[in-house]
């Protein structure tokens, strides 16, 4: 019951929740050369470089390996991110969570929408990788929209369960 209370205070802080995703996404890239294009950058090496050499390595083509493989990373790399940092989450905003009243979904939305846009420069990577292959678009995709709800649902039930229990301990 407190979750669901605490998930609906925080629709009021939309705005907070956009403006600090936004700032810790500055933070993260502000001094690089490429700025934000580095998530890009990295997953295109590994996954080309990974890619084709086990796709040699398996005796596989590598247009049926890497839309598969590089789907797979990219998934994981976000999930991996959001589970890694559930860990400090409201630990590393205690100078917040002390002055204000702010509900804890809040840092938890702050962290997902974050997480979200650095997937989103992976799946530009995935789109040219899609579109280099010349990949089958078909009814299948669509249900990429649900299985996202899904994903994002369980996700952030996770990182309230996982960042309440590193912080108690």
């Amino acid at each position: 019951m407190f979750i669901i209370k605490d998930l609906s205070a925080s629709l009021k802080y939309l705005n907070f929740i956009r403006y600090k995703s936004y700032v810790d996404l500055k933070l993260r890239f502000n001094r690089t050369l490429i700025g934000s294009f580095w998530p890009f950058i990295s997953i295109s090496i590994f996954v080309l470089g990974w890619g084709f050499a086990a796709s040699s390595l398996f005796s596989v083509d590598p247009s049926d390996f890497l839309p598969y493989f590089c789907t797979g990373y990219i998934t994981w790399l976000f999930l991996s991110s959001n589970v890694s940092e559930s860990c400090n989450i409201f630990i590393s905003q205690t100078h917040i969570l002390l002055t204000r009243k702010i509900p804890f979904s809040v840092f938890i939305f702050i962290q997902i929408v974050k997480n979200f846009f650095i997937f989103l420069h992976y799946l530009l990577f995935f789109l040219i990788i899609f579109l280099y292959f010349n990949l089958d678009f078909n009814y299948n995709f669509f249900l990429l929209i649900p299985g996202f709800f899904i994903f994002f649902f369980l996700l952030y039930f996770f990182i309230f369960f996982w960042g309440t229990l590193c912080t108690r301990f």
